[in-house]
């Protein structure tokens, strides 16, 4: 967990930037399944 601090600030800012994005897309998926009618896959 301790390999490459250097340039940690640019990375954490784009993980944190990747992460909102799939937290949207997930509830942006689950709204979905549920305007479908929870439909079983």
């Amino acid at each position: 967990l301790q390999m490459r601090k250097e340039g940690k600030g640019q990375c954490s800012t784009d993980q944190l930037c990747v992460l909102d994005n799939v937290r949207m897309n997930l509830r942006r998926f689950i709204a979905y399944q549920e305007t479908l009618g929870k439909t079983p896959t």
